[in-house]
Order: C-alpha cells, then structure tokens, then sequence
C-alpha cells in the first residue's frame, strides 16, 4: 500500500469511529426523544397558591414547555398541570398522554383534546411521585436513519475529494 493510501485508510477510520460515537450519542433507549429526555433541560419547579398547603412531587417529561419536577398542591388536576408547565409543545400526541399513578402502579391515559372539550370527563387527580409523559409525534425520518445517511455522506464525499487528489497529482 502506498503512504498516501495508507493516510487516506486512516483518515476514514477516524472519521468512521467519531462518527460512530456521535450515533451512540445520540441513542434513545426510552425512545422519548431529545426534548423529552429526563435528564439535560428538565428542572424543578414549586407551584403554590398559600405558604401553608402541601406540596406533592410530579414529573412533568415530554412534549411540554417546561419539563421537570413540580412540587404542586396535593388536589391539583391534570389541566391544572398542564398550564402550570407551560402548556403542550406542537409536536405533542395530545391523545396519548400518560399519568404513571406510583401508588396505584396503574398507567392512565389521556386524550387532552377530548379532556378540554368535553366538561363531563372526568380530569384526573394527580398524587404524590406520579409521572406524566407527554409525547412527541414520530418524525418522518428517524435521528437514527438521517444520522447514519450523513455518514455515509461523509465517508463517500472523503472519498471522492481523495481521489480528485490523487488524479490532480497524477
């Protein structure tokens, strides 16, 4: 192999493994997304009307304006809850809201638009460590799918501009 290829190998080798720990960056294993992640953006909140009532921790994660931990007032409702984090992002699924109870273990579901529509529903109540997970529409092109096309993109453009080289010296 001449050192000029050998050069070339290696630079593509760098360029693969950065890219490789970009995409494992990037992973997602809840599959909540980058603005719903629990971690890097989220916060912790104290919401009360009166210095004497008691407060409850609630996980606001998701599609929300402001995610986090809120410390809310013990009878306080789920549309109550949404307006004190700021209200839906625009890419929140309003229809499959989920409110983890941890006493319970039980999961509810929640349809928002329905919920604000229809007076006769009923809003849940949240409690103490409940999670609520607002969450985003699914993209068209997965971050997994667009990240490994710009490597390819990447490695092939390398490619290119190194043989146009090569064939200049020539």
């Amino acid at each position: 192999m001449l050192p000029r290829n050998k050069f070339f190998v290696s630079l593509v080798l760098l360029f693969a493994l950065m890219s490789q720990e970009t995409f494992a960056q990037y992973r997602d294993p809840l599959g909540l997304g980058k603005d719903q992640a629990p971690f890097g953006g989220t916060a912790e909140f104290v919401y009360r009307n009166d210095a004497e009532e008691l407060l409850v921790p609630v996980f606001v994660l998701g599609a929300v304006a402001r995610p986090g931990l809120y410390h809310i007032p013990v009878k306080t409702d789920f549309i109550t809850l949404m307006s004190i984090v700021g209200g839906p992002t625009h890419e929140a699924v309003l229809d499959d809201i989920s409110i983890k109870k941890q006493q319970s273990k039980e999961v509810v579901k929640v349809d928002l638009d329905k919920l604000v529509k229809n007076k006769d529903m009923k809003n849940p109540l949240l409690t103490n460590n409940d999670v609520v997970l607002v969450r985003t529409k699914e993209p068209i092109i997965s971050t997994d799918t667009l990240l490994l096309i710009t490597m390819i993109a990447t490695v092939l453009g390398i490619g290119i501009t190194a043989l146009g080289v090569a064939r200049q010296k020539q």
